[in-house]
């Protein structure tokens, strides 16, 4: 059975470790995980275009005053190259008045095998942030659907990788306080009186 003694020790350990943590890494906001763009400038190629004023290479130019454009019918698509196997974490769609209603992304590590990692059944036009979860060298709109008499027009088809607005580290002194990053750092001395034992701090037992 601990003695008082040896509790007060540990828990005085525990409260400095915690401090030292705190010192070390800062209380500060979290650090967030910066997300890249990784298809503007790529090698785009399409189903069909319109016409060669309305080009596959538009839609990936960041300009939004330029735009892709595909003939009349469903079943086009668009796809962009961006050199190499890449993880997938959201894509950006811009669309122009011809929109889609039906469309999938699909990713591909040769351009001919697909698989779909996302698919939209009710999509409304303008400007969709889509997370999704994929990897692969090529990545592709299908168009299902459209939404007009049109074809399928895009302003801009950007891939992203990276952590859509960034994400959370756990500062050390919460990870020994096993305490979510959700709460400020803890109250070493109050989580030690209301927690059977150091280690066992949780979110109920630590002042916000």
């Amino acid at each position: 059975m601990i003695s008082r003694r040896q509790f007060r020790v540990s828990t005085l350990a525990v409260a400095l470790i915690a401090l030292l943590g705190a010192y070390l890494v800062g209380t500060g906001s979290p650090a967030q995980a910066a997300e890249t763009l990784l298809s503007q400038g790529k090698p785009a190629l399409a189903s069909s275009v319109e016409s060669g004023a309305f080009p596959a290479a538009a839609a990936v130019d960041g300009d939004n005053g330029t735009r892709w454009a595909s003939n009349f019918t469903d079943n086009q698509w668009l796809r962009v190259d961006l050199g190499s196997a890449q993880a997938i974490n959201r894509v950006q769609l811009r669309w122009e008045a011809a929109y889609a209603r039906g469309f999938q992304i699909q990713t591909s590590p040769d351009g001919n095998a697909w698989t779909t990692i996302q698919t939209t059944t009710n999509g409304a036009g303008g400007d969709q942030s889509l997370v999704v979860t994929g990897n692969g060298r090529y990545v592709r709109i299908l168009i299902t659907q459209r939404a007009t008499q049109w074809g399928a027009s895009l302003f801009e088809f950007q891939v992203y990788g990276g952590t859509p607005g960034g994400g959370p580290i756990v500062r050390v002194a919460e990870f020994l306080a096993d305490c979510p990053y959700t709460h400020r750092l803890p109250d070493a001395r109050s989580c030690s009186r209301t927690c059977r034992a150091p280690r066992t701090c949780t979110a109920s037992s630590v002042r916000p």
